[in-house]
């Protein structure tokens, strides 16, 4: 009897497991933004604050994604997103006063954070627990970071500033155009991305004259002028706002809509007679672009379309500054055009 007893209860347990491996999740599949199903949260800064405004994202997935903002305190600068809510770290408690404009690394506990403090750089690191502020500052304000594909750190700013984190130290470059001081003209870099084993960076020339854009591209002691668009010549060669690598493509945004780059010069995939601020995708089948006044397009290849719907945008002069998307989840970052707080649409 014992025995019968064994062998059946070895027989349920058999079944159990069996029945264990065969239950598995749906697997996740790639969606349009029409399919999926989207939620806001509000993020709202210090107290004494007036403003919050999305600067940058950071995503290593999408329960692991850090957003910069702009304010005009030195709080609320960076958040945090676990996969259920968004926290404020606590950069301001563990560094003081700085101003963040970007971030970029190798995971959460392996962070960088630039941007300034007054006239001089600002460079952060955070291991997981804490940030620590990298000792030495640059007599220039960084506005962007940026990793190659052998996860060398790159960082740039104003007046043509550009840094490499080599060897554990932060070695400094430049590269320099003309700027006419009668003119009030002055110059920095914007962006920075790395496509086709180079480094490109976005520099915007501005003054009395008007404002002038470039394309540069290179390595650290060695960089090129690829291209270049002064506004007054009435033409738009680039976008000015972001570059983006996708999909080994590399792509501009800007003042007028979408530009292609083909090795040799950049060709405009979409016009609009307004902005777009930044865009993502996963191939170039599949691309998100946003903009100022509830602008949110998506292309599948062929054409860019509209979406109608607001995201529940509280405000219909909503400003679309940020977008991220792995095909599977979407996040949408933005601010109302009144009110001191921060807006981030998830779509999944």
């Amino acid at each position: 009897m014992k025995n019968i007893i064994k062998i059946l209860l070895l027989l349920f347990s058999v079944i159990i497991i069996s029945c264990d491996k065969s239950t598995t999740e749906p697997e996740a599949r790639i969606k349009t933004p029409d399919e999926m199903s989207w939620t806001v949260d509000t993020l709202r800064p210090d107290g004494t604050a007036i403003q919050l405004m999305p600067r940058n994202f950071k995503a290593f997935s999408p329960k692991d994604i850090w957003l910069v903002c702009r304010s005009d305190v030195a709080r609320g600068l960076l958040w945090h997103y676990d996969g259920k809510t968004w926290q404020e770290s606590n950069i301001y408690g563990d560094l003081g006063g700085m101003r963040v404009d970007a971030l970029d690394g190798s995971s959460s506990s392996d962070l960088w954070a630039v941007g300034y403090s007054g006239t001089k750089s600002f460079i952060g690191h955070y291991d997981g627990l804490k940030w620590r502020r990298y000792a030495e500052e640059f007599d220039d304000q960084l506005l962007d970071i940026t990793k190659d594909d052998e996860g060398n750190l790159w960082a740039c700013g104003r007046n043509g500033l550009i840094l490499k984190y080599i060897n554990g130290k932060w070695e400094k470059n430049y590269f320099k155009v003309n700027v006419n001081l009668e003119y009030n003209e002055a110059f920095f870099f914007i962006n920075m991305i790395y496509y086709n084993k180079k480094i490109h960076l976005l520099g915007n020339k501005y003054g009395l004259r008007g404002e002038t854009h470039y394309h540069i591209a290179g390595d650290f002691n060695s960089w090129n002028l690829m291209d270049s668009n002064r506004i007054a010549d009435g033409s738009r060669k680039i976008g000015n706002y972001r570059l983006r690598n996708i999909d080994n493509k590399l792509y501009s945004c800007g003042v007028g809509g979408v530009w292609l780059y083909k090795d040799s010069y950049w060709e405009q995939i979409f016009f609009i007679p307004q902005q777009i601020y930044v865009m993502s995708g996963i191939n170039r089948n599949y691309l998100l672009a946003v903009g100022p006044f509830n602008k949110f397009y998506f292309s599948e290849g062929d054409s860019w379309n509209q979406k109608a719907y607001k995201l529940n945008s509280f405000d219909e002069q909503t400003y679309f500054d940020l977008v991220w998307t792995n095909g599977f989840e979407t996040f949408i970052a933005g601010e109302p055009n009144v009110g001191r707080y921060a807006l981030v649409w998830h779509g999944k």
